[in-house]
């Protein structure tokens, strides 16, 4: 099976393993990790010190970059489930066709991508 990227249309493979991780992951359990994903992440008042310090770590990777989808957004999803859901992030298959599926969920929200661009400015400045 061939998923399309939405950044650059390259074909991504898709593992039987990959398969059968995202059987394991029903629609109540996605909506569930991307309500929580959503609510951390596109935050710009409170963030948990642990969540913050995890965000911070990809600003500094990344300084002066703007918001893009890949990476930068999918590093920030991926930062915020390593520290909240960290069985997720062990699964890596899982989490990271869940990490490309909440960044680009936020980044067509308009107004999740303008809180998650608020976010990025600001973890800019503390890098």
């Amino acid at each position: 099976m061939t998923n399309q990227r939405r950044d650059d249309q390259r074909p991504i493979e898709v593992t039987h393993e990959e398969q059968a991780d995202d059987s394991a992951a029903g629609p109540d359990f996605l909506k569930e990790v991307m309500s929580q994903t959503v609510a951390n992440i596109a935050s710009t008042r409170e963030l948990s010190p642990q969540v913050f310090a995890a965000l911070l770590e990809v600003a500094r990777r990344y300084p002066g970059e703007p918001l893009s989808l890949d990476p930068i957004a999918i590093e920030l999803v991926a930062a915020c489930l390593a520290v909240q859901m960290p069985m997720i992030a062990s699964r890596e298959a899982l989490s990271r066709r869940m990490n490309a599926w909440i960044a680009s969920s936020l980044l067509e929200d308009p107004a999740a991508q303008q809180r998650l661009s608020e976010l990025w400015a600001r973890l800019g400045e503390a890098a």
